[in-house]
């Protein structure tokens, strides 16, 4: 009596996976392969780097300067890098005697200038005739290949005992010209 029984349970067992196939192809039908979807509003994905170091070159090939970065993230879709915890600084051969240091930056693919933002500093490396100068700002853009920095916020601008408050500046590092721009007003010691 047990042979008939396994006999039915292969015939059910059978059954039932030929029903599964022919549902699963007759559910298949009219499905056609688009290839590819695209999702609405995705980006591409970027690399990120920790502890960066950035060569910039001037059109011979000569390295100019060389941007430190704590962080560096691509953002392809923005065609723009970010950066976090900068530091750059002109090859000695330059003869730019400035460190600029920011907490963020950022950098985009067909621009030549550098843009900072947050805690902004500008100090000259080596001494000069009226002692050490230091720029602060929250925001300043960097031409690097020109040696130009510009921002048209407020900017506080120390060189020994002295300071001077602005709103704008405008300098060329290299010339060592600068310009404050308006609101002008100046702390000076004994």
């Amino acid at each position: 009596m047990t042979r008939p029984f396994q006999r039915r349970e292969l015939f059910a067992l059978g059954a039932l996976t030929a029903i599964a196939m022919l549902t699963w192809l007759w559910s298949r039908q009219g499905i056609e392969d688009e290839g590819p979807v695209s999702v609405v509003g995705a980006a591409a994905p970027g690399y990120y780097l920790n502890g960066a170091s950035i060569l910039g070159t001037d059109e011979e090939g000569r390295v100019l300067f060389h941007v430190q970065a704590a962080r560096a993230e691509e953002l392809p879709a923005e065609q723009r890098l970010l950066l976090s915890d900068i530091a750059v600084r002109y090859q000695p051969e330059t003869q730019v005697p400035w460190v600029l240091t920011a907490t963020e930056g950022q950098a985009f693919l067909e621009e030549t200038y550098l843009d900072f933002s947050g805690d902004v500093e500008l100090a000259r490396s080596e001494p000069s005739d009226s002692g050490p100068m230091l720029i602060r700002t929250s925001s300043l853009r960097l031409e690097p290949e020109t040696f130009d920095v510009r921002t048209d916020g407020p900017v506080s601008l120390y060189f020994d005992d002295r300071r001077l408050d602005a709103v704008g500046l405008s300098a060329n590092l290299k010339a060592e010209r600068l310009a404050l721009e308006s609101n002008v007003y100046g702390v000076f010691g004994p």
